[in-house]
């Protein structure tokens, strides 16, 4: 169509038009360089999980309908923080909490964004514990198997994962409820012992089937007396060969010379644990492949119950914290006896705190929500109960990102600081903890209201970066 202009390139151009021999004065046209009218912000709308990083891109569209990278061009940010934090220079967003926020790159008076929603952590990897490498034959190893989620937070997977042993002739490995992860040495040899959930496996653990012979068993506690009604629990502990010890508590027999007065319990899960019957003593012994152990005189008393005292008397528990309690019996004697295992503990208001009974956890106190409550611990009629507070949670640790990473000199970079609290919970601190720099001539750290938590870096080395609220403080090396 006549008389329309494409610009080209930036710079000047005289415009005139003719008809015949008739010509129009010239007019100047001045090109300047293309605008940038919109800006899109990619991956877009993606699902992240809690605890990863992610790298955005800011993609600009100009008047001349190119297109150009300005990731680094943007000033980055996040409308929920508390949700994601974005590097307000790179892009690069690290997840901190379940949920949504929009994360947009501006440039003067043109944006672009993106939602990012904010899932709950993924299991990146298990770890078993212990890392040993030998079993002795005929024993028995209880194995722990820990997930770590994508946020760094971990939880106890013992009783979830599928344990798995590489010779079950060699070594068995227990995936019955309650007893999950618990390795018997059948069999002399070698074998891997892993843990698998949903697709995710530990590294396999090698170990070895030993023959060490067993040479003595001592059992403890090495004197008793308690009054009639309570039980004691035994442990037993085997000497081998080589001087190395291990607790066999389950794996002897145990005997009560008199069963009237104190029977003791074989069943198996509750190994050792013998209950004062009847007034009197008996002798409480463990036999083991025909070594004996020690013998303990085990006296039982008429002595009643006249009080209970809890301790600790701690009035106070942060939210998402425990407390473990134990009941002491103070006896018409005068004696005073631990009767943890003996009383029924119970909460006034479990939805704010809640008290265990069962029996690895007995009188374990779960801080749940912030409120009041009465522990109480009763046995045969007798009483005795605390207040107890539940606060607000308390910060824990803090974390700071990037971890271990390197800033050359004169370039800085934005670190953020995460907090984490009793309850599990996580929070941006990054503009409410103290910044500081190991060493100064090499990187400087900011404290300033708008730049707080930016590196400069100055000079090569290795300083040391910390972020200090109160008393808790994180930090992370600079590599150079």
């Amino acid at each position: 169509m006549r008389g329309i202009t494409n610009t080209l390139t930036p710079g000047s151009s005289e415009i005139s038009a003719a008809l015949g021999s008739i010509k129009s004065s010239k007019v100047i046209l001045k090109v300047t360089p293309a605008q940038l009218i919109s800006i899109a912000v990619t991956p877009i709308n993606p699902s992240v999980a809690k605890g990863l990083i992610r790298q955005f891109k800011a993609t600009g569209t100009y008047t001349d309908h190119s297109v150009q990278d300005v990731t680094a061009l943007a000033t980055w940010s996040s409308s929920n923080p508390r949700k994601a934090m974005v590097n307000n220079v790179t892009g690069s967003v690290t997840t901190v909490a379940t949920g949504n926020t929009n994360i947009k790159a501006t440039i003067d008076s043109i944006s672009g964004s993106s939602v990012l929603n904010v899932t709950p952590a993924l299991l990146t990897s298990i770890e078993i514990t212990p890392t040993i490498n030998s079993i002795t034959h005929g024993l028995t190893k209880q194995f722990k198997a820990t997930g770590i989620f994508s946020d760094k937070s971990t939880q106890n997977l013992t009783q979830l994962v599928t344990w798995i042993s590489s010779d079950p002739s060699k070594i068995e490995i227990e995936n019955t409820s309650g007893k999950k992860g618990i390795a018997t040495a059948s069999k002399l040899g070698s074998s891997n012992i892993k843990a698998v959930y949903k697709f995710i496996q530990s590294s396999p653990i090698p170990i070895t089937v030993t023959d060490l012979k067993l040479k003595s068993i001592t059992i403890s506690p090495s004197s008793s007396s308690i009054a009639k009604g309570l039980t004691q629990q035994f442990k037993a502990i085997g000497t081998f060969i080589d001087g190395s010890e291990q607790e066999i508590t389950n794996l002897v027999t145990w005997y009560s010379s008199k069963s009237d007065v104190a029977p003791i319990n074989n069943a198996a899960n509750e190994k050792g644990l013998a209950t004062a019957l009847s007034i009197g003593s008996s002798d409480i012994y463990a036999i083991y492949n025909s070594i004996s152990s020690n013998k303990i005189n085990f006296n039982v008393s008429a002595a009643t119950l006249d009080s209970i005292k809890i301790n600790p008397v701690n009035n106070n528990i942060a939210k998402g914290l425990t407390q473990q309690y134990t009941g002491l019996g103070v006896y018409s004697n005068s004696t005073i006896q631990d009767i943890s295992d003996s009383v029924t503990w119970s909460s006034s208001n479990s939805s704010s705190i809640n008290i265990s009974n069962s029996t690895e956890t007995k009188g374990k106190a779960t801080a749940l929500q912030i409120g009041n409550s009465k522990i109480t611990a009763t046995y045969n009629s007798i009483s005795e109960n605390i207040d107890i507070t539940v606060s607000a949670a308390t910060l824990s640790s803090i974390s700071i990102s990037p971890i271990n990473t390197n800033i050359n000199t004169t370039v800085s970079k934005q670190f953020f600081a995460v907090g984490t609290y009793s309850d599990g919970t996580k929070a941006d601190l990054t503009s409410s903890v103290t910044w500081s720099s190991s060493n100064q001539s090499q990187a400087k750290v900011s404290n300033a209201s708008e730049t707080k938590g930016l590196v400069t870096g100055i000079a090569s080395g290795n300083p040391t970066i910390i972020a200090t609220y109160g008393s808790v403080s994180g930090n992370t090396i600079l590599q150079s």
